[in-house]
């Protein structure tokens, strides 16, 4: 499913696309790491629609579930309708004054912790993954993007939208005997190497934090 996150009265840059979450169920999942210069490009189609043209849209993936629907040809400034399947979904594209990207997040810590408890139909384990901030969330931005620092990439490996927060944020939450998450999204492990950076509500992303480890 295709959630289009720009408002309808947002001017858009079509060189930036469209601001999507998307959610899988079955097939290839959004949420896996991607590597490679072709792995984050491909297509679910969706068209921008405006009196009877049409426009392919292509999907980059920027984190998990977090992507921009990109013109595959040049449009026009005006008024345009995301179409995927039988939902249409108003966009505006235009010239819009894009101020600066977000400052990198003054990481201090990250940690993944599994707790497990007992009951009466057996025993169940919650695994979080928590990042404390020195501030709290700037203005501009709409969530944060976790990446696993690997030798010679840096994949994407969690993505978190967010309201007003304070300085400690909750990257990952799972657990219960019913507990899912989409095939590939997992937390980061105890050990690991990782680094964060804001998204804004354009879908650009900002300077990266500097690493730290993750601990238990």
């Amino acid at each position: 499913m295709i959630e289009v996150l720009s408002g309808p009265t947002e001017v858009l840059s079509p060189e930036v696309g469209v601001l999507v979450s998307v959610t899988t169920t079955f097939g290839p999942s959004l949420g896996a790491p991607r590597i490679g210069p072709d792995a984050q490009v491909f297509d679910v189609g969706a068209v921008l629609e405006q009196n009877g043209t049409t426009v392919p849209l292509r999907v980059e993936v920027i984190a998990p579930s977090l992507a921009h629907l990109v013109p595959t040809a040049p449009v026009s400034a005006g008024d345009w309708n995301v179409v995927v399947g039988e939902r249409s979904v108003p966009v505006r594209f235009g010239a819009p004054v894009l101020p600066p990207t977000l400052a990198a997040p003054r990481l201090r810590e990250v940690h993944t912790r599994t707790r497990t408890s007992s009951g009466p139909r057996g025993s169940s384990s919650y695994t979080t993954t928590t990042a404390e901030l020195a501030h709290g969330m700037p203005a501009g931005a709409i969530g944060i993007v976790l990446y696993a620092v690997l030798e010679g990439v840096e994949p994407a490996v969690l993505f978190t939208l967010l309201e007003e927060h304070g300085s400690s944020i909750t990257l990952f939450s799972q657990g219960g005997r019913c507990g899912w998450t989409a095939p590939g999204v997992g937390p980061p492990a105890t050990g690991a190497t990782v680094r964060a950076a804001w998204i804004d509500r354009l879908g650009r992303v900002g300077a990266r934090s500097r690493t730290v480890h993750v601990g238990g």
